[in-house]
């Protein structure tokens, strides 16, 4: 199964309105972009944040595309710049991979 990125790309800003909807200041929401910073001092969000994000995406990559994906994230890849998670467009492309390896793996 060949899952595009459009459709990926939608889901992680699914996900993203999701988390800004707990958000009650607008200063603390992240904008709908794919420059947008996720990690370190230029992001709106903390850490808890981020996680929150990638256990609703995973669960809409479930529910939605029918795909148990596990999306990864510990130290050594969430502390440095250019990591997977450093920003949105880096996020949908490890997702798009991660989604490809699962797929690939399932046949």
């Amino acid at each position: 199964m060949e899952i595009e990125r459009n459709r990926i790309h939608d889901l992680v800003y699914a996900s993203i309105i999701s988390i800004n909807e707990t958000k009650r200041k607008k200063d603390e929401k992240l904008e709908l972009s794919e420059k947008a910073i996720l990690l370190g001092a230029e992001s709106r969000w903390d850490s808890l944040d981020l996680v929150a994000l990638l256990v609703d995406l995973e669960t809409r990559l479930s529910n939605e595309l029918g795909l148990d994906v596990l999306i990864k994230i510990n130290e050594e890849t969430a502390s440095k710049e250019g990591s997977p998670f450093w920003d949105v467009k880096s996020l949908i492309d490890y997702v798009c991979s991660v989604v490809t390896q699962s797929s690939g793996m399932n046949k």
